[in-house]
């Protein structure tokens, strides 16, 4: 367990400070200044991610079942402990990724020491739809209580806890609604093959000829082509002075990448657990 919350911490740190991804945040990105901020994010909820690791491991040795695993108390207590560390710098999107794919991962590294994409795939689906609604509401009202972009988008596409109720609305359910006004949320979804994929893209340049940095910065745009569907001209860490320029011009047009933390972190994650198991 505690190799893999290794793992995710410096997968977490490598996916805010390798630079240069345009349009995000990066060492030397003069837009987002707060690194430390995005970085505590994560570690003010540390504990949560502890109970995340060990859940996944009971599920593997048959003690308990995806549902068992109470994805929305988990997900909802990460979201309350950030937001009672940063407030209203906390991101959301960050532990909506890294919550299931931390049970996921540890889940699939105790069933086959390694991380499978097909057992990821798996958990994550059984994860996101097989709990109940209470699990559904517990995400719905942690959501809103931290407020920003997440919130306000629950009302747009006029999700509520009546209509989850009634309409029996499992988290993936949630999400998938969420992911018409915001793609990013289909990478725990119709788009999951993209994260996984992204994994094993990390995977194979880590153990090429290219640095770990250029590794992660190349992740990062497979990831942001695999949503958006926009390809992103990347320099890596060979040409450090075109690629700022480039970070200026996307940040002149208002391009904001810096959802994709979370789903880098998680696809950091998956290659780095995949690498100290296996």
């Amino acid at each position: 367990m505690a190799e893999l919350l290794t793992a995710l911490v410096e997968a977490h740190e490598l996916s805010i400070y390798s630079y240069v991804k345009p349009g995000a945040p990066h060492r030397y990105s003069t837009r987002f200044k707060d690194l430390h901020t995005l970085f505590v994010n994560l570690t003010s909820s540390f504990e949560v991610y502890e109970r995340a690791t060990k859940l996944g491991e009971d599920v593997a040795r048959g003690r308990a079942g995806f549902p068992n695993v109470r994805i929305g108390e988990l997900l909802g207590e990460a979201l309350r402990k950030a937001e009672a560390r940063l407030g209203a710098g906390t991101d959301p999107m960050i532990h909506v990724m890294l919550v299931p794919v931390t049970v996921a991962v540890s889940y699939s590294v105790r069933m086959r020491n390694r991380v499978d994409g097909a057992l990821v795939r798996r958990a994550l689906s059984d994860l996101l739809n097989y709990s109940d609604v209470t699990e559904s509401l517990r995400i719905y009202e942690s959501l809103k209580t931290v407020g920003g972009r997440y919130s306000s988008l629950l009302d747009e596409i006029m999700v509520t806890p009546t209509k989850i109720s009634v309409e029996s609305l499992r988290p993936a359910d949630i999400f998938a609604e969420m992911s018409v006004r915001e793609p990013i949320f289909s990478l725990l979804g119709k788009r999951l093959s993209t994260l996984i994929s992204a994994s094993k893209k990390f995977i194979e340049l880590e153990t090429g000829e290219v640095s770990t940095n250029t590794a992660a910065v190349e992740v990062f745009s497979e990831l942001v082509y695999g949503v958006t569907g926009k390809k992103l001209k990347v320099y890596g860490d060979t040409d450090i002075v075109k690629a700022l320029k480039y970070d200026k011009e996307l940040e002149r047009s208002g391009v904001d990448l810096s959802p994709f933390i979370g789903p880098l972190t998680a696809a950091l994650f998956m290659g780095m657990a995949d690498l100290i198991s296996s």
